[in-house]
């Protein structure tokens, strides 16, 4: 399964969130809150579990298939150590992963049949996407196009064959990224 999201620091830190309750409360559970303001870096800590539950949602829509509607509270974050995680939703568990940096924060479901992609820089529609996500899948741009369903869920379609491949796609700020399943795996 794909789920995966990023962050851009600069932009997310123009508000300190921590200091502000009423917004804790709507995202954060009571155990994720106190975790946050004992950490030594809180403001980043709300953004790498905001960046968590954002993946486990994201991998969550895929398979329930549901219209989009994110409710943070709906969603448990488990830290295991600085770089791995548990999120826990419903009846799902999702073990992420988050390479947390100076600049940004990338979370997305922990899963070896996948391909993960940055791209440094700003990149909001398909043209400046589809050069990255063809290379990724060994193929021409213009065999390609990037679509969404019905749900709002993006996915690449195979001009040739009409075949589809999943693809979990985001933005923030300076950042974007992408994961897609590996072909074959």
């Amino acid at each position: 399964m794909i789920g995966n999201d990023i962050i851009d620091l600069e932009l997310a830190f123009k508000i300190e969130k921590s200091s502000i309750p009423r917004f804790l409360d709507k995202v954060f559970l009571a155990g994720e809150q106190e975790y946050i303001q004992s950490s030594k870096d809180p403001e980043r800590e709300i953004w790498r579990l905001w960046s968590m539950k954002e993946s486990a949602y994201k991998a969550q829509q895929r398979v329930q298939r549901f219209e989009r509607r994110l409710n943070p509270l709906h969603f448990e974050c488990m830290l295991i150590d600085d770089r791995h995680g548990m999120v826990f939703s419903e009846e799902n568990k999702w073990k992420i992963i988050s390479d947390v940096h100076q600049s940004h924060i990338h979370s997305f479901i922990s899963d070896p049949r996948q391909h993960i992609h940055m791209m440094p820089k700003k990149s909001r529609n398909s043209k400046d996407l589809l050069p990255a996500i063809a290379s990724a899948i060994a193929m021409k741009i213009q065999e390609i196009s990037l679509e969404k369903d019905g749900f709002g869920i993006p996915f690449i379609r195979l001009l040739d064959s009409n075949r589809i491949i999943p693809i979990s796609l985001s933005h923030h700020g300076n950042f974007s990224a992408f994961v897609i399943p590996l072909i074959n795996s």
